[in-house]
């Protein structure tokens, strides 16, 4: 009986969405009957395959986020040198890098404060 309901939950999750499964904490188990021991259990499952079930729809509805959030220019000589980066730190890092790579900007002498925005 126990293990038809338990399969029946997992085929019809939706059945028991509603009803909030709380778990009270025990006391003494040893004072416990083999059928107590079972219910206790068989509601954990319950509890833990509702949580799941709570976890799944939170990431399916989470936002999905871009690997590149933010860009960031720096100009030197003319020239403006753009790179986008998951962090700000990281775009900076990478804009300057590019402008110290190119030969015309001196070496990075010319290289100026790089400009960031969110992308």
């Amino acid at each position: 009986m126990l293990k038809l309901f338990v399969i029946l939950m997992f085929l019809n999750p939706v059945a028991f969405a509603d009803d909030v499964i709380r778990i009270s904490v025990g006391s003494d188990y040893k004072a416990y009957s083999q059928e107590d021991l079972r219910r206790r259990v068989f509601e954990l499952e319950r509890a833990v395959f509702q949580l799941q079930q709570k976890v799944f729809a939170l990431e399916m509805t989470k936002p999905q986020v871009g690997a590149d959030e933010w860009i960031c220019k720096v100009s030197a000589m003319g020239q403006t040198f753009a790179a986008t980066g998951v962090t700000k730190a990281s775009a900076e890092v990478a804009a300057l890098d590019k402008c110290k790579a190119d030969p015309s900007s001196g070496n990075g002498f010319h290289c100026g404060k790089a400009k960031c925005s969110r992308d």
